[in-house]
């Protein structure tokens, strides 16, 4: 037995021997770069217990091959004290300090190392808010002027992180002077210390200086983003939209809204038709690079990159494609980088002369508040206007939180948000504009006035996902249509169908998200499922009919056979209408809509250890919570365990976003609450009007809240009428929605039933 043991442990011996050997230099640098930056997502993601178990490991690699002291020893201690600092645990933060210094000691002074050591150390410090010993340390470091400019950056460095610790200390004025002098030596035009510099002045209220400083800023801000987007992937974008996007979407409103000016106003709206949707924005311009390339393979392996996309449950080997493909992809995406920039340049401007002397282009803008709420106000361009005007709106987070039927029935909200634009309506026939915060969610082109008579009735509205679609909107064509409707939830896998109970005409197209929990879809239980809507097989044939009548092709998908893979089969065909007549279904999580206050943004931008806010890198997450049920949902809602496929009938947004919609003119929604979801500070709603946009589909007719059975068919049917008798879109849902409002004797007048739909971008005039 001992001789087994000693021929044991001679073979293992070389392994051992192996692993205790020193790490070299390159693999030591990649081995703690990966635990510190795993320790950086985890602290940003506020898990500390888990952040520090990894820094610590970083330090013990680190001992473990003698390197210790060196600059990833310095900042791995660094966001050690920073977790300690947010635990309050005083004890452990001077425990790091001590080591910090420690290892300073034993660097040369006024060496490169030494340089750097102290930029960590002052950063550190300012981070957790000992704001004096920060501005000291960095003070005591830039004596060292010829170390400092053998280094690229550094001074300026050291003097932007002296204006944030001034900034700290609510000394704005030498805040300025410091930052600068760190603009003056700054040799790379880095955007945050113009932003820094734009915020100090704001907060001094120095208006015609940071209105000097704007053109410069501005551009240092976008250039990087546009060029760093034209090179990435979507991910990629999302990471560094969040550190990089807030001067567009928060800092600028908050700055016109606070003063107005022509150049304020004028940057504002720029900024409004920069960062609005811009993620969104970003992932179409990428598909359609590819698909005007006029490469068919290049396209065909695009179409096979969105099938794998839109997939409930991939495989390893088609994670491992779909990253292969996305590399091809984007390979061409930067062959094409100066075409990809293009629309993201559009300006104020360019919107200005594509309007009429009748219309109005209005940008909704939100400004957060430090105590948790939200301020409105709008942008306004109209021919001749030398700059855009500002409107500030009321406080209408009270009125916004009524029921719906309330909203539309005072005139309280209108007053706020119509009512103030009163002097800008003037003269105006056709308003077009782009919602924002609430506005998202709610139908202000219904809202009425004191007399009772409705916005839309008033004037011709169109909802823009951003005002910059009048300069890029392109025209598609209303040809083959597909038509879900009248779906059997109660099919089962082997396409066996159960007999169902005809439901009563006022049944309601909703769900209860009580029962449908998604992280626990396939273990959770439905006492008694979806059920059936009559209405929706009434309106699918009506329409089909009158399709038909009209020399239109029209797919339909009924019963048994309006499948959630029959719709994904639409990928990449010549469809110009999708219509589905189902259930739908939305729920938040509690705090999910996201607003950024700009102390905090500001904070972030100077004190994140990693590039980018985890928050906005979770497209796929925000839309997991909103979808369409089809053909053999009860199914999958009744299962105990197993893996559902993905076909299950329950058609996410997320799924629907890995689609190829591209050729769709017209998406009809005609299920409750199809238009809601999570709102973005800039990008808007994650939900499933969202997944259709990233899918390509042009128009979105979309709901905002539960909706009736039966008014919904009769509306429904009444709009394909007008759209194919030569009535543009807008006109086709207007007149619909007059005429349902008057069917019967009025009995569905009240707004609940017709006020409920909204069209989105639909400038086919």
């Amino acid at each position: 037995m001992r001789r087994i043991v000693i021929y044991v442990a001679m073979l293992i011996a070389p392994v051992f021997a192996c692993f205790a050997q020193p790490l070299s230099s390159d693999r030591l640098e990649r081995r703690w770069s990966q635990l510190y930056d795993k320790a950086c997502v985890l602290y940003e993601e506020k898990k500390y217990n888990e952040a520090e178990h990894v820094l610590e490991n970083s330090i013990d690699i680190l001992k473990q091959n003698d390197a210790e002291g060196g600059l990833g020893h310095v900042r791995s201690l660094a966001l050690l004290g920073r977790i300690y600092h947010e635990r309050q645990d005083l004890y452990m933060v001077e425990q790091v300090e001590a080591k910090l210094l420690a290892i300073k000691s034993h660097i040369r002074p006024g060496s490169a190392r030494y340089v750097r050591a102290q930029y960590e150390i002052g950063v550190y410090y300012s981070s957790i808010g000992q704001y004096q010993r920060s501005i000291d340390l960095l003070q005591e470091t830039l004596k060292w002027t010829e170390t400092i400019h053998s280094i690229p950056g550094m001074q300026s460095l050291l003097l932007h992180y002296m204006a944030v610790s001034y900034y700290g200390m609510a000394n704005i004025q030498r805040a300025i002077e410091c930052e600068k002098e760190c603009i003056s030596h700054d040799q790379e035009n880095i955007p945050e210390y113009r932003i820094a510099l734009a915020y100090y002045y704001y907060l001094n209220k120095k208006w015609p200086e940071l209105e000097q400083i704007l053109p410069d800023c501005y551009e240092n801000a976008r250039e990087p983003l546009l060029r760093q987007f034209s090179l990435s992937k979507a991910a990629d974008r999302a990471v560094y939209w969040g550190k990089k996007g807030g001067f567009f979407y928060l800092y600028l409103p908050t700055f016109v809204y606070e003063h107005y000016s022509s150049p304020l106003a004028s940057y504002a709206y720029d900024a409004a038709l920069f960062s609005k949707g811009v993620l969104l924005a970003a992932e179409n311009k990428s598909s359609e690079i590819i698909l005007t390339s006029n490469d068919k393979a290049l396209i065909k392996l695009f179409d096979q990159y969105k099938q794998l996309k839109s997939k409930k449950n991939r495989s390893l080997e088609e994670n491992v494609e779909m990253e292969t493909l996305s590399d091809i992809l984007l390979r061409h995406q930067k062959e094409h980088k100066y075409d990809y920039r293009t629309d993201f340049r559009i300006g104020w401007r360019d919107v200005q002369e594509r309007i009429g002397d009748h219309d109005i282009a209005i940008e909704f803008i939100t400004i957060p508040q430090n105590n948790g709420t939200v301020k409105y106000a709008a942008l306004s361009i109209k021919k001749g206007y030398a700059a855009p005007h500002l409107t500030k709106i009321d406080d209408v987070t009270k009125t916004l939180t009524m029921q719906s039927s309330g909203i539309y029935t005072s005139n309280e909200l209108y007053d706020n948000v119509w009512g103030a634009m009163e002097k800008e309506l003037d003269g105006v026939e056709n308003v077009y504009f782009s919602p924002t915060g609430a506005f998202f969610n709610t139908g202000i082109e219904y809202l009425p006035d004191d007399m009772g008579i409705n916005f839309c009735n008033k004037y011709n509205t169109f909802r823009l996902s951003s005002t910059k679609e009048l300069v890029i909107h392109r025209v598609r064509t209303l040809r083959k249509a597909a038509l879900f409707g009248g779906a059997n939830f109660d099919l089962l896998p082997s396409n066996d169908t159960l007999s169902f109970q005809q439901e009563s005409h006022d049944s309601i197209r909703t769900v209860s998200f009580d029962s449908l929990q998604l992280d626990g879809l396939r273990g959770g239980s439905v006492a008694s499922g979806f059920s059936y809507l009559p209405g929706t097989k009434k309106e699918v044939d009506a329409i089909s009919k009158l399709l038909v009548d009209s020399n239109i092709a029209a797919d339909l998908y009924t019963g048994d056979n309006a499948k959630e893979s029959a719709f994904k089969r639409l990928s990449g065909t010549n469809i110009g209408i999708i219509h589905v007549a189902t259930h739908g279904f939305y729920y938040t999580k509690k705090g999910s809509d996201q607003y950024f206050r700009m102390d905090r943004d500001f904070r972030d931008m100077n004190y994140s250890v990693i590039k980018g806010n985890a928050h906005y890198a979770k497209d796929d997450k925000r839309l997991t919570r909103s979808g369409l049920i089809l053909a053999g949902a009860n199914n999958t809602l009744r299962k105990k365990e197993g893996k559902t496929s993905g076909n299950d009938g329950i058609l996410y947004a997320y799924e629907i976003a890995g689609l190829n919609l591209n050729e769709v003119d017209l998406i009809v929604l005609s299920a409750c609450q199809s238009g809601l979801g999570d709102i973005d500070a800039s990008e808007g709603v994650f939900g499933l009007q969202r997944s259709f946009k990233l899918s390509g589909a042009n128009s979105l007719v979309m709901s905002l809240w539960k909706v009736n059975d039966d008014a919904t068919r009769i509306l429904m049917t009444e709009m394909y009428k007008n759209l194919y008798s030569g009535q543009t879109k807008r006109e086709a849902l207007a007149n619909a929605q007059l005429a349902l409002r008057s069917y019967n004797n009025g009995i569905y007048d009240r707004p609940e039933f017709w006020a409920a739909f909204v069209l989105l971008d639909a400038l086919d005039q």
